[in-house]
């Protein structure tokens, strides 16, 4: 380990005598807490994550809702029971969501297109303010 020796507090006195390293333990005990941070993080974030989903699809809740299988041809009704398919899901959801979005646009940007051709032609039709 480091060359440098630091002074023995009580609890260090017990971990010399049983032979092992006070500064090994410490590292492994570090280890074990950023593992443990890393995984209440990650569980944490999947709760938002599940919460979000349950909020835009309610259905998947009551296992009413269907999604793509994992080969993507069908679609079946299932719910949502591990964090494989949490994020499976959730990765469906959002393409499904964007390609909504995507088609919408195409239509606002037609009847806009269209509003402003015929908005163009009938200016005669439209009366002046008062």
């Amino acid at each position: 380990m480091s060359g440098m020796k630091r002074s023995l507090g009580k609890d260090d006195s017990d971990i010399e005598q049983q032979g092992r390293e006070p500064e090994a333990t410490t590292l492994s005990q570090q280890k074990r807490k950023r593992e443990k941070k890393r995984r209440d993080e990650l569980s944490e974030a999947l709760n938002e994550l599940s919460e979000l989903v349950f909020k835009v699809d309610p259905d998947l809740k009551s296992g009413r809702s269907e999604y793509l299988t994992k080969s993507g041809q069908e679609a079946e009704k299932k719910s949502i029971t591990t964090r494989t398919e949490l994020i499976r899901y959730s990765t469906e959801l959002i393409r499904r969501l964007h390609g909504e979005n995507e088609r919408k646009d195409k239509i606002i940007s037609e009847q806009a297109a269209a509003l402003a051709t015929t908005s163009g032609d009938s200016k005669d039709d439209v009366p002046d303010k008062i």
